[in-house]
């Protein structure tokens, strides 16, 4: 899975408004900062207000600002609610896909376990998360790393396939 650009561009606009607090910013200002296009950011800003995660300011001295706190959005809400597309594999949504393993094929399964544990763990970052410092991501990631019990749980998930001889019988 890779996130589009569209979704990347959400962040930024984001995490811009985030560092920013209550402060109203033009779109421009925005476009600016992140050395993007501000037709680029118009369409983004737009989908992000029709969200609810950013509110437009009208009148003099208007712009945008965060709908609400950046500690209340996080990561995984934004690419669910920007991305249009989530499946792994065509077989997540077309009925009619047409799989010639799929009465053996536990792919699928597999494939939507990792992706609701990347969901949960992107649901534990916020907003201001992403504003602090370097070292306090480095921090975390050797947390994860220091965690070797978590690895037994995520091999307990995993769906094994059945070995299966040259006729294609168990």
């Amino acid at each position: 899975m890779q996130l589009t650009l569209y979704t990347d561009y959400a962040f930024r606009v984001l995490v811009h408004l985030a560092s920013r607090g209550e402060n109203v910013v033009t779109v421009q200002e925005v476009a600016n900062a992140l050395g993007v296009s501000r037709n680029h950011l118009v369409k983004v800003v737009h989908h992000l207000g029709l969200m609810g995660l950013l509110k437009s300011v009208r009148g003099k001295g208007g712009g945008i600002v965060l709908a609400r706190p950046a500690d209340e959005i996080n990561m995984a809400e934004v690419i669910q609610l920007m991305e249009k597309n989530l499946d792994l594999l065509e077989c997540f949504h077309n009925t009619e896909y047409d799989c010639k393993a799929n009465s053996a094929c536990n792919l699928r399964a597999a494939l939507r376990m990792a992706q609701q544990q990347f969901f949960n763990t992107l649901a534990q970052f916020t907003l201001r998360d992403l504003l602090r410092q370097h070292s306090h991501w480095e921090e975390l990631a050797l947390q994860q790393d220091a965690e070797p019990a978590a690895l037994p749980m995520v091999r307990e998930s995993i769906v094994y396939f059945p070995k299966r001889n040259s006729l294609g019988t168990m």
